[in-house]
């Protein structure tokens, strides 16, 4: 009888793996990313896909840094690339200003996208927050018509100190982008003009960083607030829920050290949100446990349509997550970083995907990529390799977007389990 019970447990315990294993997708492989015109340096910051023969990517490019964050090249440029379902093709984009950087995309469909970003992004890779915006930046926006990208005018424009960070648009005629410097910022689309939208206020130094649309009149944002109006800056998750014009303001729990039970002293942010329903949104990002310049935690809350509580059973300890995509409550998939170690040389760092199901994470095995040979080289204020941006279609599979090392640069990286289809149209 207890041979027979354990058999019995053992069975259990493999069909649990083999469902998660069945949820977590088809093999992942790299996908041939080709590099802009000019110098070398390219990273990609954020991926949007309405169906798996058409995604965009977009980031910024033509800039390259020394340990000291001396530009080393020469101007950023905005950067994008299309997948039509059997490879990469860079796209041109208009000229964006001084040293101009996209952090966001959103795409309703294979005619329709939208990019976030500002001036000023001085190189540095603008994830939910990180990096990007001088004092002096401009917030930036691009739209994709389905042949060519084109500058679009934003009530933002003419406004020193703003940036957009995130984008979600669910169809042509419905979009909110939000975004921080200084202060929140945000503007949603009808169709035909973007107007400015009060954000929530929040003491003290609230920003939204991402946002995601359920359905139109229907969003969330995520980011973080200051606990502290002065001194040393302690960060903690902020959420906002959109609803038919107003925002309604969440505190979403932060991380508590699990050996006392309060939030660590440093930060918890949010940087990215997915809301597969109304009723139902995934948000991950970072906490900062140990202060150093390394984020150095991965970190979760999970909205149930009434409360948003801690998601973090399972997760990769060291892993912050930069993007998230879900095709529904139990079936996300996030990417961002892994290092197996607290505090160590930048050439162990390498590319993450995790998916979410069954109530908790799991990571998912990746192919190989370049590391950093040179423990000097930052990119965009975060080591690379790195994935920092996530779009997943139902039942096909995700495609996740970041960059890697190549030599002193950096190129664009891009991965997916998406099978083989039919170029688009």
């Amino acid at each position: 009888m207890r041979r027979l019970v354990v058999l019995c447990a053992a069975v259990a315990a493999l069909v649990m793996v083999a469902a998660v294993s069945s949820a977590a997708g088809a093999t992942w492989s790299l996908q041939t990313t080709p590099g802009p015109s000019g110098p070398p340096d390219a990273a990609l910051t954020s991926v949007s896909c309405p169906s798996a023969t058409f995604c965009m990517a977009v980031g910024a490019s033509d800039f390259g840094f020394d340990h000291l964050g001396i530009n080393l090249v020469g101007p950023i440029a905005t950067f994008a690339e299309r997948w039509d379902g059997t490879g990469w093709t860079v796209l041109p984009t208009p000229a964006a200003g001084v040293d101009p950087g996209l952090a966001s995309v959103s795409c309703a469909s294979p005619t329709f996208c939208v990019a976030v970003g500002s001036t000023q992004s001085g190189g540095r890779v603008t994830v939910g927050g990180l990096g990007g915006g001088g004092r002096n930046s401009h917030a930036l926006l691009e739209t994709w018509n389905g042949s060519a990208w084109s500058m679009q005018s934003t009530p933002l424009a003419s406004m020193r100190n703003s940036r957009l960070t995130g984008v979600s648009c669910v169809s042509s005629r419905f979009c909110v982008a939000v975004g921080s410097f200084l202060k929140s910022w945000g503007i949603v689309w009808n169709g035909s003009t973007w107007r400015r939208i009060t954000p929530p206020g929040v003491n003290y130094d609230s920003s939204l960083t991402a946002v995601a649309c359920a359905a139109a009149n229907t969003c969330t944002a995520v980011g973080s607030y200051n606990i502290n109006r002065t001194g040393v800056a302690e960060l903690r998750p902020l959420a906002a829920r959109w609803r038919g014009g107003r925002w309604t303001v969440a505190k979403p729990p932060p991380e508590r050290d699990r050996y006392h039970g309060k939030p660590y002293s440093n930060f918890t942010w949010l940087t990215a949100v997915s809301c597969p329903s109304r009723t139902s949104c995934l948000a991950t990002g970072l906490s900062l446990r140990t202060q150093n310049i390394y984020p150095n935690g991965g970190f979760a809350d999970r909205w149930d349509g009434h409360r948003w509580t801690v998601a973090t059973t399972g997760i990769a300890r060291n892993s912050p997550l930069y993007a998230v995509s879900c095709v529904a409550a139990d079936d996300c998939y996030a990417a961002g970083q892994y290092d197996p170690h607290t505090i160590t040389p930048p050439s162990t760092q390498r590319p993450l995907v995790e998916h979410w199901g069954l109530g908790r994470w799991g990571q998912v095995a990746l192919p190989p990529v370049a590391t950093l040979s040179n423990a000097t080289w930052f990119e965009g204020n975060l080591l690379n390799p790195n994935l920092t941006g996530i779009s997943c279609v139902p039942q096909p599979g995700c495609t996740a977007v970041g960059a890697q090392p190549q030599s002193a640069s950096s190129t664009a990286l891009a991965m997916s389990d998406l099978p083989a289809q039919a170029p688009a149209g």
